[in-house]
Order: structure tokens, then C-alpha cells, then sequence
């Protein structure tokens, strides 16, 4: 889905792309929890360079990166 040209993809893009992101968001923390599920989703993404750790959220339940797991 597109909105005046843009997709989600673009946002995610700009996201990953600003220098900031790095600094701010620590490997592992719940900030960057929203992305294991987006790299599951779209595994061409750059977006999964910034999963360095294991992702916890409490907001989310706990463990991210298990809930983002594929079923085997």
C-alpha cells in the first residue's frame, strides 16, 4: 500500500538510514522491537542490520525476537 507515493518501506528506509538511529536506540532494547517482525516479514530489508541483540519489550510481552521466530 501507498500513500502519496510513500510506503511503509520509505519510512523504514529514512529510519535505518539516519545516524541518530544509532546512537539513540541501544541493540536489544524495546525501541527497536517493531523491527524483528518487519525483518521477518521483508528479510531483503536492511532494517535487520540493527538487530544486534536479542529485542525485549515489555509493552510487547517480553522477547520480540522469540515472538518474531518463524514455527517450526
Amino acid at each position: 500500500m501507498q500513500e502519496g507515493g510513500r510506503s511503509i518501506h520509505d519510512a523504514v528506509r529514512f529510519l535505518i538510514d539516519s545516524p541518530r538511529t544509532r546512537e539513540t536506540f541501544k541493540p536489544g532494547g524495546g525501541e527497536l522491537a517493531w523491527i524483528e517482525f518487519y525483518a521477518r516479514r521483508f528479510p531483503e530489508s536492511p532494517a535487520k542490520d540493527l538487530l544486534a541483540a536479542a529485542a525485549f519489550n515489555r509493552w510487547l510481552g517480553g522477547g520480540a525476537t522469540v515472538y518474531a521466530a518463524p514455527v517450526r
